[in-house]
């Protein structure tokens, strides 16, 4: 069972994006591509959660900010203290064990991962979020498929829905 016990959300992180596997998932994104972190503590829910920014700087690196200080972030994605641990001790190198543990935490429970999207399908792709997804091969296109999301149209589906559910 991963460990919550490390509170500094913010140096997991960092050290997580340093990661090779973490910087091949991040090259398809471009200078601008930025989500806002919320990391809700679910051992003491009267905590306040962490807010983290996240960002692709002009020299294509990822970079974190504190109190999620991004200029426009394309989402804001909640993750509950457990899956955040779970995410940061995963030790693979297969960009689509990330991808599955995410989406199966969005799809399958709202309260472990809760994603609000500020942008649409042509700014996600603009700035590379499809070229991540992409980065996770077949493994990662069979699990979208057998989640309904088989090819751009089912994504584009997906994002229409989501954002429509978030207004």
């Amino acid at each position: 069972m991963p460990s919550e016990e490390n509170p500094n959300w913010q140096l997991r992180l960092q050290e997580f994006f340093e990661t090779e596997t973490a910087l091949k998932a991040c090259s398809p994104l471009q200078p601008g591509a930025a989500v806002i972190l919320v990391i809700k503590n679910t051992r003491s829910p009267e905590s306040l959660p962490v807010r983290i920014g996240f960002e692709i700087s002009r020299k294509r690196e990822p970079a974190l900010h504190p109190h999620a200080t991004v200029s426009n972030p394309q989402a804001t994605l909640t993750l509950d203290s457990p899956l955040t641990a779970e995410l940061l001790e995963l030790k693979t190198e297969e960009i689509a064990d990330y991808g599955i543990l995410i989406l199966s935490a969005f799809l399958e429970s709202p309260r472990r991962l809760h994603v609000k999207l500020h942008s649409g399908f042509v700014e996600l792709w603009r700035k590379g979020w499809f070229g991540v997804l992409a980065l996770g091969g077949t493994q990662l296109t069979r699990y979208l498929a057998s989640q309904g999301l088989d090819g751009i149209g089912g994504i584009q589906r997906a994002i229409q829905a989501l954002r429509s559910k978030n207004t």
